[in-house]
């Protein structure tokens, strides 16, 4: 992982650490303390105070998803600390590779490049965690690009 990566990391779990006092994200506990409670609830505390990471390139936030989806599901697989980097920093290029891809036209569309592209972020990120083969994370991302959304104007 290179240092680019875990500064990234470092920064958006410095914003979850402290976006988890603000009420976006005490609502977002509250839900559950299921796996993808628990996820919702990661993302919203790292993400709530937008000080977390811009890729300038696509205009997004590559944080926001694929951080609390790798952190959250390695615990829960009780994975080591190479795999959930290794999961973060898949999901992160990933991620960046769509938003990067979608530059400018999707921001000056009025989408919000982090909602649109956050979930398949987070899909490559936990496809790596669960070892999927090559269809079934194709398939996880295709699913999460068919749920894509997010309106600036929101």
């Amino acid at each position: 992982m290179t240092d680019g990566y875990r500064a990234a990391l470092l920064d958006w779990l410095a914003c979850a650490a402290r976006g988890a006092r603000e009420p976006a994200a005490v609502a977002a506990r509250a839900t559950g303390d299921g796996l993808l409670e628990r996820v919702a609830a990661a993302g919203a505390a790292g993400h709530v105070l937008d000080f977390d990471d811009t890729y300038a390139p696509g205009l997004a936030h590559l944080s926001a998803a694929t951080a609390p989806a790798a952190v959250v599901l390695a615990a829960e697989l009780d994975a080591g600390c190479g795999a959930l980097l290794d999961a973060y920093a898949a999901g992160f290029e990933a991620m960046g590779a769509l938003a990067r891809a979608c530059h400018p036209a999707l921001y000056e569309g009025g989408w919000h490049p982090t909602a649109v592209c956050a979930g398949s972020g987070a899909a490559v990120a936990a496809a790596r965690l669960l070892g999927l083969d090559r269809e079934r994370a194709r398939t996880a991302i295709a699913l999460a690009l068919l749920r894509a959304g997010g309106l600036r104007a929101a």
